[in-house]
């Protein structure tokens, strides 16, 4: 309890003292990617302009989360990711969303899938080669996805997805899927709220000590307002996947679209 105490205090610090932290406390130019859902068509050409903009100066992307689900290539999505390459001179964070979440909860719990393939997961299940049920009420056809799925998955690709993490704090920023509770100190966050939150911490305008930078609430174009920074822009559906690179006061937004690619 002290040290959550000692922590939060430190925020504040950072927040309401004369000197502001700056944006990554190893000087490097900091990189977020939004929702990708299984579009691995335009994950690839986004990396590539981030690359290029990276000019060998060290950095750190993270990745905030639903990379699986919704689009088709779900698999090349996670191989890319999981496998790389990136820039020697780049970090990487892969943060944990809630279709994560649910697809290893399918792993475990096979009853849990009809749930998930009514959400995205059925076209996960077939960039793996694996056959959904026709019914949702087909228990030993769902015990039967599940141990297939969990077969086809290579190890690699299991080691990673068991490895996202929930959050990331650099500097000023705290990075993660859903949101936060703004009631609660940065390192003291519930799993379900930093997966799955929405509406109460969109309407939340109370001060918090960080700027939070995350996915999961897709909208038409990025948002920034006071206290977050938005990057779902719903890649799935609209073709739009967005990026963002964070320096001291500024940010630009890039953005990759079905074979063409634009900087904001």
């Amino acid at each position: 309890m002290c040290n959550q105490k000692a922590r939060w205090s430190e925020v504040l610090r950072r927040l309401f003292g004369q000197r502001r932290e700056p944006t990554d406390p190893d000087g490097r130019v900091l990189y977020a990617i939004g929702d990708v859902h299984g579009r691995a068509d335009l994950l690839e050409p986004l990396l590539e302009t981030i690359f290029k903009d990276v000019e060998d100066q060290p950095c750190l992307l993270v990745m905030l989360g639903d990379y699986v689900d919704r689009g088709e290539a779900s698999r090349s999505v996670i191989e890319r990711l999981a496998n790389g390459p990136f820039p020697r001179s780049m970090e990487t964070v892969f943060l944990k969303g809630n279709h994560e979440a649910a697809l290893l909860d399918f792993i475990q719990t096979p009853e849990t899938g009809p749930a998930w393939v009514e959400h995205g997961g059925r076209e996960t299940l077939l960039s793996y080669g694996v056959r959904a049920p026709l019914h949702a009420s087909d228990a030993k056809g769902w015990r039967e996805a599940s141990q297939a799925f969990s077969e086809a998955l290579p190890e690699s690709h299991t080691r990673w997805l068991e490895a996202l993490r929930l959050f990331h704090i650099s500097g000023e920023h705290f990075f993660v899927h859903a949101g936060v509770d703004k009631g609660r100190d940065p390192h003291d966050q519930d799993e379900a709220t930093l997966l799955w939150t929405r509406g109460g911490f969109l309407r939340d305008h109370r001060r918090w000590p960080l700027t939070v930078v995350h996915g999961h609430t897709p909208e038409p174009k990025p948002v920034v307002v006071r206290g977050r920074i938005g990057l779902d822009t719903g890649a799935y559906a609209t073709g739009c996947l967005t990026a963002a690179r964070l320096k001291p006061g500024r940010v630009v937004f890039f953005s990759a679209r079905a074979q063409r690619l634009k900087q904001n």
